[in-house]
């Protein structure tokens, strides 16, 4: 038998194996972003999953580090931040070198957080002026301290998305104007690699490094290096792309999806409620984010009036639902029990580690896959059905009144006694024949749009979207 401290040393040693080949996973609210108890229920699920599966389970941060981080703050608090590091570098007066290096070092950090705020928020031109701010002030104090080298790397960052940036010569020095002409020439020397910007619709407004470049298409020319490149998307920061570049590298920027994602409240994407659309939206989000499996959480309605939260596991890869399970709402919080039978039913945990699935209780129902959409032409087809049924209508009721005048007119011919004369039957054996010519088109056009009529009644009927899922606990 083996011995006790040596079964636990193996046991330890497989652990991390184990862990490490787990899927990551990424919990995320889905529906109406803009409300802040969505992502209250979305955090909820996500520490329930993380207490039962563990590690593998990404944090909000996690979810968002792929996609540029979590907001941290405002255009307010990085100003403040800014001024306060302003307030100490800048401050004149006799102080003993260990205070000078501390509040040096102090300044330098609070320079560094606002840097990080501004970053974490909506790109915008006031964005950039602040953040130019900040970049002369770094300028100011290491060339005030003799820091070369950290005055040259500041030169550079600065530089490199900005290579026509005017220094103002009354900040700085003559001496300290020659050195920043000499990283700008370094710079213009080293800008061998080939950035390519496009978005989808063409002409967003695109920022790289807080800078804005232009509407996209964009072919820029820059150093090798990691850059960061956003959407303007309103209000919100959207999607950060990190991307680095070495000779050539392209990003595409997809507006539908980047305008849906926002991250201010904790990871979310806005998306339908059409099948297939949100799976979709759930799977890119995976992808990009980094995550094998995206756990969607979303509030609903059952037709019983009952509030609940519906939760399902997509995998990124395919877009395919693994399963769901909806958790019912009491006072505006779901049981503790139904979340952790969570994961049991909504197929995060692989085979080896699922437990036999709890049984359901009224706190904790499954979340049946919807019914698959209709066909996309159905719906056009039943449309231009209807209006051919229509417009033959249209040709049949105009055949018709002409067989009828066609009717009327060789009624009226003038014929002697009871015989016509040879012209006067002519004319009255050519409107017979028009006549009935009408009005056998009238029949087969009218029979046509009764046919075409009852097509676009049976597309319409196959092109209405499923019924929503109803819940029953």
């Amino acid at each position: 038998m083996p011995h006790p401290h040596r079964l636990l040393l193996a046991l330890l040693t497989l652990a991390p194996a184990a862990s490490s080949a787990s899927e990551t996973i990424a919990v995320v609210a889905t529906g109406d972003c803009d409300g802040a108890s969505l992502s209250a229920h979305a955090r909820t699920v996500r520490e329930a999953l993380a207490r039962r599966v563990g590690a593998p389970v990404l944090s909000a941060e996690g979810t968002a580090r792929a996609l540029g981080g979590l907001p941290r703050g405002s255009l307010a608090s990085a100003a403040r931040l800014l001024s306060e590091a302003e307030g100490e570098l800048l401050a004149g007066g006799s102080m003993a070198p260990r205070e000078r290096a501390r509040r040096d070092r102090l300044a330098l950090s609070k320079l560094s957080e606002a840097v990080e705020v501004l970053l974490s928020l909506p790109p915008s031109p006031e964005r950039w002026k602040t953040l130019l701010r900040i970049r002369a002030l770094q300028l100011r104090f290491y060339a005030g301290t003799g820091r070369s080298a950290e005055l040259e790397r500041t030169v550079e960052a600065l530089l490199r998305v900005a290579p026509d940036y005017a220094f103002d010569p009354r900040l700085h020095s003559p001496a300290q104007l020659e050195v920043y002409e000499k990283v700008r020439k370094r710079v213009r020397e080293r800008a061998t690699a080939t950035l390519k910007l496009t978005s989808h619709p063409a002409g967003m407004v695109l920022y790289v490094d807080g800078r804005e470049v232009g509407p996209a298409p964009i072919t820029m020319k820059v150093v090798p290096g990691t850059y960061r490149v956003e959407a303007a998307a309103g209000a919100r920061r959207g999607v950060a792309h990190l991307v680095t570049v070495s000779e050539l590298a392209e990003v595409d920027v997809d507006g539908a999806f980047e305008r849906s994602v926002a991250l201010e409240e904790g990871p979310c994407v806005e998306a339908g409620s059409a099948f297939g659309e949100r799976e979709a939206m759930l799977a890119r989000f995976g992808s990009t984010a980094g995550a094998q499996v995206v756990v969607g959480v979303r509030l609903e309605r059952s037709r019983q009036e009952t509030r609940y939260l519906a939760v399902e596991s997509i995998e990124s890869s395919t877009g395919r639902r693994r399963g769901g399970a909806a958790l019912k709402l009491t006072d505006g919080k779901p049981a503790s029990g139904a979340l952790d039978a969570l994961s049991d039913n909504i197929g995060v945990l692989p085979d080896a580690q699922r437990s036999i699935p709890l049984s359901l209780t009224h706190d904790l129902a499954p979340l049946p896959a919807p019914s698959p959409p209709p066909a996309r032409w159905l719906r056009p087809a039943a449309f231009a059905a209807g209006g051919l049924a229509l417009a033959l209508a249209g040709v049949a009721t105009y055949e018709g009144f002409s067989s009828r005048d066609s009717y009327r007119k060789a009624d009226v011919v003038p014929h002697q006694g009871i015989e016509y004369s040879p012209a006067d039957q002519a004319r009255r054996d050519a409107l017979m024949r028009d006549a009935d010519s009408a009005r056998t088109a009238m029949y087969v056009t009218a029979g046509v749009a009764v046919a075409l009529a009852a097509t676009a009644g049976v597309l319409g009927y196959l092109s209405r979207e499923p019924e929503p899922v109803v819940i029953r606990f």
